[in-house]
């Protein structure tokens, strides 16, 4: 659910990172 999404974010700036 919400997680899914929140992870999907962090993920995207754990690249950018």
């Amino acid at each position: 659910g919400e997680s899914s999404s929140v992870d999907k974010l962090v993920d995207r700036v754990k690249l950018i990172s």
